[in-house]
């Protein structure tokens, strides 16, 4: 029964410790961004929209999940390191997205960089 509690915890600790993103943070948080990471905020217009977005990096083939909330939290930051992604997969039921003010579908192309990003839901008509 140890063994099996020993490889879980393992298991759990290196998928935390592989993971490159941080967040999400509540907008009422200050936590320092981690050096060649951009902050990308995340909120939708109207409030609470839920959707998410996978991204993954075109160099490192990371996969990087973004998301606004549905409930509670109208606006909450991500940090991300800073390269190109591709969109993966979106998740939005009647509603679209912007990420850093352009409108994007899967397999569209977006950079993050020294510069703070935004996702934005809103409806689609």
């Amino acid at each position: 029964m140890k063994r099996i509690v020993f490889i879980i915890s393992f298991v759990l600790v290196a998928m935390f410790s592989y993971a490159t993103q941080y967040g999400p943070f509540w907008m009422y948080n200050t936590v320092e961004k981690p050096a060649g990471y951009t902050k990308v905020v995340c909120f939708s217009d109207p409030q609470f929209i839920a959707v998410g977005a996978v991204l993954v990096n075109v160099d490192t083939q990371e996969h990087i999940s973004l998301s606004t909330s549905g409930m509670y939290l109208p606006i909450w930051y991500f940090y991300v390191p800073a390269g190109t992604y591709e969109v993966y997969s979106i998740v939005a039921i009647n509603a679209n997205i912007k990420i850093n003010g352009f409108d994007v579908e899967e397999g569209d192309i977006v950079v993050f960089g020294n510069v703070d990003g935004s996702l934005i839901a809103y409806p689609s008509n």
